[in-house]
Formats: C-alpha cells, sequence, structure tokens
C-alpha cells in the first residue's frame, strides 16, 4: 500500500471509530426510567412573565422501584418550560409532584429582614399545583398561572 492510501485509509477508520462513539454516547442519553415528557407555559396574572424563572416538581409519591427524584424547567419571558429529571427535556417520572414556580427580580440584599420576599415577582397568596403522571401518558402539557407582586418586596 501507497503511503497515501495509508493514511487515507487510517482517516476512514478513524472517522469510522467516531460516528461509532458518537452513536453509542447519544444511544446512552436516554434514560433506563420510563420517562414522560413534561411541557408548558407559566404565566403571572394571564399575562407575561416579568423574568426569567424556574418550574420545580417536588416528587410525593414515585411508583415502587422508581427513584424518588425532583424535575425542573427553566422559563424565559415568554413563560415556555420543559421538565427534565435526568438530563435535557426527557421528562418526568411517574408518580404525584407538588409543582413549584419561582421567579426573581435579582440577587436577594441579606441586609433587608426578607432577603428573598424583596425579589419574589410571586406573590405571598401563592399556592403550588400538585399534578399526577401517570405511567406511560403521552406528553403532558402543564401550564400555569400565578398571582404576581405588584412589584417584588411589596
Amino acid at each position: 500500500m501507497t503511503s497515501r492510501r495509508l493514511r487515507m485509509s487510517s482517516m476512514h477508520v478513524a472517522a469510522c471509530a467516531m460516528a461509532l462513539v458518537t452513536l453509542q454516547f447519544a444511544g446512552c442519553q436516554r434514560s433506563e426510567y420510563p420517562l414522560v415528557q413534561v411541557s408548558g407555559t407559566v404565566t403571572f396574572d394571564g399575562g407575561n412573565c416579568p423574568a426569567p424563572g424556574n418550574v420545580t416538581f417536588q416528587p410525593l409519591e414515585i411508583r415502587e422501584g422508581l427513584p424518588k427524584r425532583p424535575a425542573s424547567g427553566r422559563f424565559g419571558r415568554d413563560g415556555r418550560y420543559a421538565v427534565n429529571t435526568f438530563s435535557n427535556n426527557e421528562g418526568v417520572l411517574p408518580g404525584r409532584y407538588r409543582v413549584e414556580v419561582t421567579c426573581f427580580a435579582g440577587v436577594p440584599d441579606p441586609s433587608k429582614p426578607d432577603p428573598w420576599g424583596a425579589v419574589n415577582y410571586i406573590a405571598e397568596k401563592y399556592k403550588p399545583a400538585e399534578l399526577t403522571i401517570e405511567p406511560d401518558s403521552p406528553t403532558v402539557i402543564h401550564n400555569l398561572d400565578v398571582p404576581r407582586r405588584v412589584r417584588p418586596g411589596s
């Protein structure tokens, strides 16, 4: 074999090896657990979000044999979110959850009597929702409307 041919053959083998590693890595990203995709939109008193925030699914009851693990998703000013448990946007384990929304106007000031309340866009009357994700559910759309403080700290 000529030197040029040997280099081309080596490059071909290397390219094939990289493709196999990439495919294997992509396959490893799938969870071994039965996850249900959950997404939705957060609104504040029916309107737009004042800032980016987070939706957290705190497990209350999980099916036997599955890990009791929270799930979360970030939303932007458009309010759209998708929830993940282990990696990006792959879903939630079947079970019953308390669904909490957080949205802050910056970093808390520890000198204030209520540092987090001083930057919280969500009104104190807010009560987290509960949601049950059934096994083998199709994709779940869960929209949330939270009460907004007139301005953080009020």
